[in-house]
């Protein structure tokens, strides 16, 4: 069984990227315990994040997929429109634009 989960994470703040970070991590945990297989998506800004990633999923369940992308083709992909609001200031702590990688 295949389960693919995706969180976008950029519209929260500075303060609550790790926390809602722990979260996804603590469900994932518990369809990992259930036999499912996940595939989730999200950005992991620092290595603190991942490193408490790892501690609660254990780190043999926790592969890491790197991909650098520039930012230009993001903008030019992004058909939901997140990186022009976050270029007006509608979205605020957005991952690349106002917090830094």
């Amino acid at each position: 069984m295949t389960i693919f989960i995706q969180f976008l994470i950029g519209y929260y703040k500075r303060e609550d990227r790790k926390e809602n970070i722990r979260r996804i991590t603590e469900v994932s945990k518990l369809f990992i315990i259930g036999g499912a297989i996940l595939i989730n998506c999200f950005i992991l800004p620092t290595e603190v994040i991942r490193n408490q990633v790892k501690e609660i999923i254990r780190e043999k369940d926790f592969f890491e997929i790197y991909v650098n992308t520039l930012l230009e083709i993001c903008e030019q992909r992004d058909v939901k429109g997140f990186y022009a609001k976050a270029r007006a200031g509608i979205i605020k702590s957005f991952t690349d634009i106002d917090y830094p990688l």
